[in-house]
């Protein structure tokens, strides 16, 4: 039996990349030998941007591409860039259809690419974190706690 590596693109429609962030992780983790004894995927990770990004949805089969010139927005708010500084830390906001917007541990983070293992125990111990140094004056993590309507 031979591994073999392929690459391929996701196209979902939720509201932000937080949220994308889980749905793929949810949808794999479905699919993986681990949980599935039949399934022959072994295991998976993001590649390229790590994080997912805006797109048309142009190219692919069975997407309406939106109209020309009409990519989805980013997330003003919190952008690739802060979500990957968060994955950094070990922590990231994720989105869910029910609670809205969460600060929440990176239960998984060579799934994002990182090489280490979970920071915090806990999603209550990774936003504490992020409100004492929101405390302490950093701005991307007073960003993230307004973004989610906590106070540090």
């Amino acid at each position: 039996m031979s591994y073999f590596l392929a690459n391929i693109d996701i196209l979902v429609s939720v509201d932000h990349e937080a949220e994308a962030c889980d749905c793929i992780a949810e949808a794999m983790r479905d699919l993986l030998k681990r949980y599935s004894p039949e399934s022959s995927i072994i295991d998976w990770r993001y590649s390229g941007t790590i994080v997912p990004e805006p797109h048309s949805g142009e190219g692919f089969e069975y997407a309406e591409p939106s109209p020309a010139g009409q990519e989805p927005a980013a997330n003003d708010d919190w952008s690739q860039e802060d979500q990957c500084a968060a994955f950094d830390e070990g922590w990231g906001i994720f989105a869910h259809s029910e609670r809205g917007l969460e600060i929440e541990v990176l239960d998984d983070p060579r799934s994002t690419g990182r090489t280490f293992d979970a920071k915090f125990s806990g999603d209550n111990t990774a936003e504490d974190f992020v409100k004492a140094k929101a405390r302490d004056g950093s701005a991307l993590h007073a960003k993230a706690c307004r973004l989610v309507g906590i106070s540090p």
